[in-house]
């Protein structure tokens, strides 16, 4: 097996399951998300799992420039999903950007519904010694992710 083979069922994973998962959770979540685009459905969830980030951060993530930005923030602001506050920085210029009480119960309940969706799929997945293997090899990758992805 050659490295490329590899990275091509990476993406294939990635990709089939968001798709199982968007299928599964979409008459769940369109109560749960009914006001929110898939763009801000993202910002929520990249904020809960960061925690207090900039809207440059956010503008990366997205790979949109921050003035395209502001209006998906704006909105999550009048929603009351996110709130602004200053930078510990002493330049007043930087906000920082973190979920308010009703963000997070949104992403929490999100974050259930799909647990539970992939605790199904991987119902049968009991092994001890496969377990293991996977969290050993799923720690691998993010923490590849994490090092060399930071650096760019």
């Amino acid at each position: 097996m050659t490295i490329l083979k590899a990275i091509e069922m990476f993406e294939r994973v990635v990709i089939t399951s968001t798709e199982h998962l968007m299928k599964e959770m979409n008459a769940d979540t369109q109560t749960l998300f009914q006001e929110l685009t898939k763009e801000q459905r993202d910002l929520l969830s990249f904020i809960y799992m960061k925690g207090q980030v900039s809207p440059g951060d956010l503008a990366r993530f997205q790979g949109v420039k921050k003035s395209t930005l502001s209006n998906h923030l704006q909105k999550l602001i009048q929603g009351d999903y996110i709130s602004q506050g200053d930078s510990a920085s002493t330049d007043k210029r930087f906000r920082t950007i973190q979920l308010t009480a009703k963000g997070t119960e949104v992403i929490e309940k999100n974050k259930a519904k799909s647990r539970q969706i992939f605790q199904d799929l991987f119902a049968d997945f009991s092994d001890e010694d496969e377990l293991k293997t996977f969290m050993k090899l799923l720690t691998i990758i993010q923490n590849r992710i994490d090092t060399k992805g930071v650096q760019k």
